[in-house]
């Protein structure tokens, strides 16, 4: 589909279109929730006005590789990448908030790092069954909202086991957020791989 008058896409817009292979929507200012959940031949889409990510927009996109607007968003609601198993994330250097659940399932051999460095708030199960993930760069000289790591309900999952995954990742934080590290830090509630400076 190629739309260059469109500047809108309503919620569940083309939910579980499974014949829709590309989208190109260079006009196209808003996604709505659920937009394109469920379209399971997907493989690109082109929207390089976007910078919202909004609530399971990509849900259950299993061949979507390429999503152009990637490196313009601010925020991913939840659970918008959920189950893109083939995708590959690029930076994203103006992302600021990731919801729950948003990558959970993208399990691909290409999604090994996630860098970010504006972010300042992770939900809960963000990197859920993430099997390929080896790396998290997140740059903020702040303080980064992340579920604690000696909880059920936690980044990779939602049992305590699922936390111990974190000893698969090598963390780099801003250089001033690893210095001011000690044990009542949240970032220590997890046992990571490494944790290093930017």
């Amino acid at each position: 589909i190629t739309a260059s008058n469109v500047t809108s896409i309503r919620n569940d817009a083309f939910y579980d279109c499974k014949a829709l292979t590309s989208v190109n929507f260079p006009n196209v200012l808003t996604i709505g929730t659920y937009a394109f959940s469920g379209c399971l031949a997907l493989s690109t889409v082109s929207a390089p006005n976007m910078t919202v990510v909004e609530q399971g927009t990509f849900a259950r996109c299993t061949t979507l590789v390429s999503v152009d607007y990637l490196p313009n968003v601010t925020s991913i609601g939840n659970e918008a990448f959920q189950n893109c198993s083939v995708l590959s994330f690029p930076d994203f250097p103006e992302l600021k908030t990731i919801e729950e659940s948003v990558f959970l399932g993208c399990s691909g051999a290409g999604f090994t790092t996630l860098t970010a460095p504006k972010v300042n708030a992770i939900g809960k199960y963000a990197f859920m069954t993430c099997t390929s993930l080896t790396t998290l760069k997140l740059g903020y000289n702040g303080t980064i909202t992340v579920p604690q790591g000696n909880s059920a309900q936690n980044l990779f999952g939602n049992t305590l086991t699922d936390a111990s995954r974190a000893n698969t990742i090598d963390l780099h934080l801003h250089a001033d957020q690893v210095a001011a590290l000690d044990g009542s830090n949240v970032w220590n509630n997890y046992t990571w791989k490494s944790i290093s400076a930017l």
